[in-house]
């Protein structure tokens, strides 16, 4: 290449590049100015790159920031969804132990009710109980107006007997019986009742396949039973006064 050659490509290039430049400037002049410049341009560049660089890291900072904070939110949430387990757990907790305590109320409840049941059934049964004593015993000590007479062979020559019965629901009755009172004398209902069942032995003459004559053993009704019907008014009046005469029972 002729230095005129080189000359006119450095001219050529030294305007493309913008620079301004004396029409006399030397070859060698022009030639150090352009290459001064593109040292200038490319420090420019890499200024520019530091720059863009800086720029993408600061980019990158925010992401990574936001990225972080981003992170930051999903553990605030992961956190908050954790306490709303917690909670969801001691709500089930709770509300599982509320319905075993509501479960053994009913049931302590239930329990309670059918004591109460049991008991009222017992105070029924004891008081429908006491009520079949009452009644019993009312009836067992019933006053009945009645002539007793012995029919025991062994007995003749007693005046009385005394009799004595007793059982669960009227407890002891025991009641001197006279024999053979025209007048007739009151006892408990319970008493006639046991003269009705007692018998005893009596011995009568009999006779044997061949004809001969023996005494055998015959059961027989111990009492004979009168039943007088009730005293009026006034025989009660006359049988108060005749016991008041003799002594039997108290004065007013």
């Amino acid at each position: 290449m002729t230095a005129e050659e080189k000359r006119a490509e450095l001219v050529l290039e030294a305007e493309e590049l913008g620079l301004n430049f004396a029409k006399n400037i030397s070859t060698q002049n022009l030639e150090d100015k352009i290459r001064t410049h593109k040292d200038q341009l490319a420090l420019e560049d890499h200024n520019l790159e530091d720059d863009y660089i800086d720029e993408d890291l600061s980019d990158d900072d925010v992401i990574e920031e936001d990225f972080f904070d981003d992170e930051d939110e999903e553990v605030a949430e992961a956190k908050d969804t954790d306490n709303v387990g917690v909670v969801d757990t001691e709500t089930a907790i709770r509300l599982r132990l509320e319905k075993e305590f509501e479960k053994r109320l009913a049931d302590k409840a239930a329990e309670i009710r059918a004591s109460f049941e049991l008991n009222a059934q017992t105070d029924t049964r004891a008081g429908n109980q006491g009520l079949l004593k009452l009644k019993a015993k009312q009836k067992a000590e019933k006053l009945i107006r009645c002539i007793i007479t012995n029919r025991n062979p062994l007995k003749q020559s007693w005046e009385g007997e005394i009799i004595a019965v007793s059982n669960d629901m009227i407890g002891m009755q025991r009641k001197f019986v006279p024999f053979s009172l025209e007048e007739g004398y009151h006892l408990p209902q319970i008493i006639v009742d046991t003269l009705k069942d007692k018998e005893c032995t009596v011995f009568v003459n009999s006779k044997t396949k061949n004809g001969e004559k023996v005494k055998i053993g015959k059961l027989i009704k111990e009492y004979a039973i009168e039943i007088l019907p009730p005293l009026t008014e006034k025989e009660l009046e006359e049988l108060g006064r005749q016991q008041a005469a003799r002594g039997s029972i108290d004065s007013e």
